[in-house]
């Protein structure tokens, strides 16, 4: 898998728009090239809102973390 030069500027572009409107993304088990390349567009990285997660689980725990259960 790979990011080509357009869609990781577009990705950047879309991850600053949603950051902008404080919206967090999760990417769950993504594969090691594309975190690669998305690190390298500074989608993911320092202060980003793309978070990356190496288990499903872990990206649950996160998402469960953040809203609280309403009764």
């Amino acid at each position: 898998m790979d990011v080509d030069y357009s869609a990781g500027l577009q990705l950047k572009g879309l991850a600053e728009f949603l950051d902008a409107r404080s919206v967090t993304v999760g990417l769950v088990r993504g594969d090691d090239a594309v975190a690669g390349a998305l690190h390298t567009y500074e989608v993911i990285g320092t202060g980003s809102r793309v978070l990356v997660f190496p288990r499903l689980e872990d990206g649950m725990s996160a998402y469960r973390a953040d809203r609280p259960v309403k009764s």
